[in-house]
């Protein structure tokens, strides 16, 4: 029996495409994301609206979670990929707080007391890797000390690193003195 090709697969909530570039599941979040924002819009109505901390955690709950759910994962793909997500974010955001569409992100990221996407990944990833660092029987602990491609990567510094190098290139910026 012939067995059919796909380029894409979807597993644990995650889609898989044949180059991992992580592109079509970024498209569907956004989109999925998108949907849940109209809930957002109607509830943000200015005269019978809901409150700002109850939008704020609608968000959150319903919007948000679904961006960090396998943020570890798909923060591999290329940071232009990336930034499809970036959008979702800052409307659910202004839709919580009230804000213009003119008003400047870094001033919406203070006065909701939310992080950006990226710092938001970085985080997730940083504390996954302490998380596995702090037991020597996780599975996932060899492969996140594994450092043998370091030198291939330097030398080729277009071609995404895997976990293991971004996170200890994360651990270097932050000058956390973690690494022997």
């Amino acid at each position: 029996e012939e067995l059919s090709v796909s380029s894409e697969h979807k597993f644990l909530g995650i889609i898989l495409d044949s180059k991992l570039t992580f592109i079509p599941h970024l498209k569907y979040l956004k989109a999925r994301c998108l949907k849940t924002m109209n809930l957002l819009k109607i509830l943000s109505h200015t005269t019978w609206g809901s409150h700002r901390k109850c939008l704020l955690s609608l968000y959150n709950s319903l919007v948000r979670s679904r961006l960090d759910y396998g943020a570890i994962i798909y923060n591999s793909a290329t940071p232009s990929a990336l930034k499809i997500l970036d959008p979702v974010h800052h409307l659910g955001i202004r839709l919580a707080t009230g804000a213009f569409r003119t008003s400047p992100i870094q001033s919406l990221y203070v006065e909701s007391n939310q992080w950006s996407l990226h710092l938001q990944r970085s985080y997730s990833s940083f504390t996954y890797f302490l998380k596995v660092q702090a037991n020597i029987e996780h599975p996932s602990y060899s492969t996140i000390n594994d450092v043998t491609a370091a030198t291939l990567f330097h030398n080729r510094p277009a071609a995404r690193k895997p976990f293991s190098l971004r996170v200890r290139n994360l651990i270097e910026e932050m000058g956390v003195p973690l690494l022997d």
